[in-house]
């Protein structure tokens, strides 16, 4: 990847080697590439991958220093698609840790960069994998907040092809954190079959 002349197709090799290394079980290695990669949300991701093997291995102190890493701005533009990928990955691990200010710092900074992301439809499943890992740490306020940004921008596009497709993923999700009402409620506006809509999604 150093040959590479191109910065755009380096990062890009980069990124995707570590990807490998992850793969190949040697996270620690893949972690010495995103010294390489100055895009925040390829960097991101590379980061809170290493932080949940930090964090599986005991090391809550390193695993934090990474999240913060992960969060910080890196000089580069950052590319919506890839902090997409990145973002959820950092509220994860970081919901996974202890309450504290270093959680507060973190899940601030996530919030900072999701306004990076435009309101489009892809915007959508990160805020429901947002809102899935909220709930799973209790905290029901954020989860609702995030779920309700992600029908925001699902009814803004509700002319659009993709809108069954948006509440098909808001639905998933509000039964993932236990609200079956609402998952009812929303696989109603789906199709005129709400039953089948639901006991479609609950099978997943």
């Amino acid at each position: 990847a150093g040959k590479i002349k191109d910065p755009v197709a380096q990062e890009t090799a980069l990124f995707a080697m570590a990807g490998i290394l992850f793969d190949k079980g040697k996270p620690l290695d893949a972690l010495k590439l995103a010294n390489y990669i100055p895009d925040p949300g390829m960097r991101g991701q590379i980061l809170a991958k290493a932080a949940r093997f930090q964090l599986s291995h005991g090391d809550a102190k390193q695993a934090q220093a990474l999240l913060f890493e992960a969060i910080k701005p890196t000089g580069a533009k950052p590319k919506p698609e890839t902090l997409a990928e990145a973002l959820p990955l950092i509220v994860e691990t970081q919901l996974d840790m202890r309450k504290g200010p270093a959680r507060k710092k973190v899940l601030a900074g996530v919030r900072k960069l999701l306004e990076l992301i435009p309101d489009a439809p892809p915007k959508v499943p990160v805020m429901t994998r947002i809102a899935k890992a909220e709930m799973r740490a209790q905290e029901k306020d954020a989860a609702d907040r995030a779920l309700g940004a992600a029908w925001r921008i699902a009814w803004f596009n509700k002319e659009e092809q993709i809108f069954p497709q948006l509440l098909s993923n808001i639905a998933i999700a509000q039964l993932n954190i236990g609200e079956v009402l609402l998952a009812f409620d929303t696989a109603a506006r789906i199709s005129e079959n709400p039953t089948a809509d639901v006991n479609e999604l609950e099978a997943d």
